[in-house]
């Protein structure tokens, strides 16, 4: 049976004596259209599911996918509803709280964001996307000790996950603890080795700290994951023009390092050429 017929052939099933299996299999239906990105018709369908199954125990489920696909269309408010509705449910669930809260940030209720996710991670101390979403929270309200502190219990319940200590990063730079900052960042590429963003700001931090060489091959990774990215390979200019003051050799080896594994961009190799004093290169090459 395809989706449309099973869609179709929803009906009030609360006293069927199959009626799990039939909620089941409705919610697997559901749930693949919501992972498939078609939110409209998942929400249509988890509308269909809970009328037809009112009063059935394990609805909460179905409320809290209908608010996560009201969240992706951009209907908050009713997302907001929802959710209430599957913590409801289960007040006991942390989850249900979490997805509560993020949905009110969403909407920038700050006070009722906060409460909820204060709740979920009291609910559950290990809870560490509790703790993350915390953190945004806290640091959406300008508590920036308050969002260290739940980025840094976010560390320590996942250790390995590059996502809670790249946050943590950026609030330590903010903070102006440059130092823990940096640690951080090293940490997340540790654990991870592809997360551009994390290797960028890493390069800033060199660079705004003086120390060229490093910001330069923080900058040469980053573009090895993001080669199109001319923004950084102009920032990578400008670190190796600077670096050229003090340390010329060091300056041109990297910058022929650049327009060799960036031959596709104009900028890797107008800059080489003008830092191994070779000269401009032509944007199109001539066709004789």
């Amino acid at each position: 049976m395809n989706r449309h017929d099973r869609r179709r052939q929803i009906s009030s099933l609360s006293k069927a004596p199959d009626v799990d299996a039939r909620l089941a299999g409705d919610m697997r239906v559901a749930t693949g259209l919501h992972k498939d990105g078609r939110l409209k018709e998942a929400a249509d369908l988890y509308r269909k599911i809970l009328k037809a199954y009112e009063g059935h125990p394990e609805l909460r489920v179905a409320w809290s996918n209908l608010g996560a696909a009201y969240q992706g269309l951009g209907k908050l408010d009713e997302a907001v509803q929802a959710l209430k509705k599957a913590r409801a449910l289960k007040p006991d669930a942390p989850a249900a709280h979490q997805n509560l809260g993020m949905a009110h940030l969403q909407l920038n209720q700050l006070p009722e964001a906060l409460a909820c996710l204060e709740t979920a991670v009291d609910l559950a101390p290990a809870f560490m996307d509790g703790w993350m979403s915390l953190g945004i929270a806290r640091d959406r309200a300008d508590d920036l000790a308050g969002a260290l502190e739940a980025f840094e219990r976010a560390c320590d319940l996942a250790p390995e996950a590059p996502q809670p200590r790249f946050n943590l990063a950026l609030l330590h730079r903010r903070a102006g603890r440059v130092d823990e900052a940096r640690a951080a960042l090293a940490r997340c590429v540790e654990s991870e080795p592809r997360f551009a963003e994390a290797l960028y700001t890493l390069g800033s931090i060199e660079e705004q700290s003086g120390d060229l060489r490093a910001a330069a091959e923080r900058y040469l990774e980053t573009l090895r994951l993001l080669p199109q990215a001319e923004p950084i390979h102009a920032q990578l200019g400008g670190v190796l023009h600077a670096l050229a003051r003090t340390d010329a050799e060091t300056a041109k080896t990297m910058a022929q390092r650049w327009a060799e594994e960036f031959p596709a961009s104009l900028t890797a190799r107008n800059n080489a050429a003008i830092l191994l004093g070779t000269g401009l290169i032509s944007a199109t090459p001539s066709v004789v």
